[in-house]
């Protein structure tokens, strides 16, 4: 299964719509669409990224599922705020909206120049957010109250900082190419570093380990290896092939 973000657009926002009603998602939600939205032929573009989450299965056809935003505060601001709604019931507690997440925010990073935070509120009530969230690496910074509608309304104050690697990464959207472009390196290096390795008597690391050429070849021959790198898109496609 791949995810895949798309901008929103006119034609989604009768199916944006009846999420909304199906999950009745004024109770526990104080906002469901980005701040910065008026219609989307006008949208304040420079503030706000709003995207639908999009998913792509073997033989079958394409799905939109949900959506994210994330937008500037205030337009010239390092913080922005975020917002996700999964619409679908079947592909909710999947771990979809943690990938969603993390793409936008790579994707709002070239995006706005300057972000260096995110900071969001969620009502208490919407246990399946908070924990979302919190797999995604937001904390709680405080819980609070208001008052709407003369109804009290407790909700935490998350926050989440990212990362300087993560701003400045020349390899955010190239990581996944990367073995393409290395693809006719020698790999007579290989046996070399396995001849220094068998003297080894202890755990072993790589520096700059990228997305596992060295690192791999390695653990499959029982090596105790530890691969570190500054870019985080690299670590994610090596993740992603030790798991298959």
């Amino acid at each position: 299964m791949k995810i895949d973000l798309f901008p929103i657009c006119q034609a989604d926002l009768d199916l944006y719509k009846s999420w909304i009603r199906l999950l009745e998602a004024v109770q526990v939600m104080s906002r469901y669409y980005p701040k910065h939205f008026i219609d989307t032929n006008r949208i304040e573009s420079n503030a706000c990224l709003w995207m639908k989450i999009v998913i792509n299965e073997p033989d079958q056809a394409s799905v939109s599922i949900g959506t994210i935003w994330l937008e500037r505060i205030n337009k010239k601001d390092s913080l922005a705020t975020m917002g996700i709604l999964i619409g679908s019931e079947e592909y909710r507690g999947k771990g979809i909206g943690k990938i969603a997440i993390e793409e936008i925010i790579l994707q709002a990073i070239n995006y706005f120049n300057n972000l260096t935070h995110i900071k969001l509120n969620v009502r208490e009530s919407n246990k399946a957010a908070i924990a979302c969230y919190l797999k995604s690496g937001f904390k709680i910074e405080s819980k609070n109250e208001k008052v709407r509608n003369n109804n009290k309304i407790t909700y935490y104050e998350m926050i989440r900082k990212i990362m300087t690697d993560q701003r400045n990464n020349k390899y955010i959207e190239t990581a996944n190419l990367y073995d393409y472009d290395v693809r006719n390196t020698a790999k007579d290096d290989i046996d070399f570093y396995f001849e220094y390795a068998n003297k080894a008597n202890g755990d072993i690391l790589e520096l700059g380990c990228g997305t596992g050429r060295l690192t791999i070849p390695f653990a499959k021959e029982n090596f105790n290896i530890w691969g570190l790198d500054l870019s985080c898109p690299m670590l994610e496609v090596i993740r992603s092939k030790i798991e298959n």
